[in-house]
This record gives C-alpha cells, sequence and structure tokens, in this order.
C-alpha cells in the first residue's frame, strides 16, 4: 500500500509543483516538495495500520496467548474509534512523519536522480 501510494503521489505532486511553480525553482526543490508530500499520503495511509499493530502486539497475553484487550486488528479499530474517535488512528501522527519524511526524502531523491542518468545515458 505504501509503496505503490509513495511512487504514484510523488509522481504526480512533482508535475503538479513544476507546472505551479515555474519562477525559476530547480528540479531539486520539486523533488523535495513532490517527496514531502508523498510521505504525507503514505503516512496517512499506513499510521492507523501501524496504530492498530502496535497496540495489538503490545497488550498483555492471557491463558493460551490470547490478548487480554484485543482480539484481532478489526476489534483494536473498533476498540480505538469508540473510545477515541477517528482522530484515535492517528495519534502520533506527526512522530511517524519524522521518523518517515528523511527516508522517503532520500530514497525519491536518488530515484529521481537515477532515472534522470539513465535518461540522459540513454
Amino acid at each position: 500500500v505504501g509503496s505503490a501510494a509513495q511512487l504514484s503521489v510523488f509522481s504526480f505532486s512533482k508535475d503538479v509543483f513544476a507546472r505551479h511553480l515555474t519562477d525559476g525553482v530547480q528540479t531539486h526543490t520539486i523533488s523535495f516538495l513532490g517527496s514531502l508530500t508523498s510521505g504525507l499520503l503514505v503516512v496517512a495511509m499506513v499510521h492507523p495500520i501501524d496504530l492498530t499493530c502496535t497496540r495489538l502486539f503490545n497488550q498483555r497475553l492471557g491463558v493460551g496467548g490470547q490478548g487480554k484487550i484485543y482480539s484481532s486488528m478489526f476489534d483494536c479499530t473498533r476498540q480505538t474509534i469508540k473510545a477515541e474517535g477517528l482522530r484515535g488512528l492517528y495519534s502520533g501522527f506527526w512522530a511517524g512523519y519524522l521518523r518517515l519524511a528523511p527516508h522517503t526524502f532520500l530514497c525519491l531523491l536518488f530515484w529521481d536522480e537515477l532515472r534522470r542518468l539513465h535518461t540522459f545515458l540513454s
């Protein structure tokens, strides 16, 4: 989910920024803005899943290895929304974004530069 969204949003947002920021903006700046936008969307899509998995794995186990609080991912999601609302699924969003942003920026910048180099050499 994350990788497919990451690349497609990166390409789309780069095109949008390139069309609207034409006043001498360098390609690295456009790549930077595209990667930040892509990172935001990826975290928005993946964070609720990460949060649910983290809560499932961190719960205490009862007899037979069953979780004491949640019985499944769907149960964890349901209980989180019931107790905290939809915003509860995005608890810690900015920490997740700050963790992912440097990785996203570097990966997409290198991918973009290697793609540009491949086009130049072809």
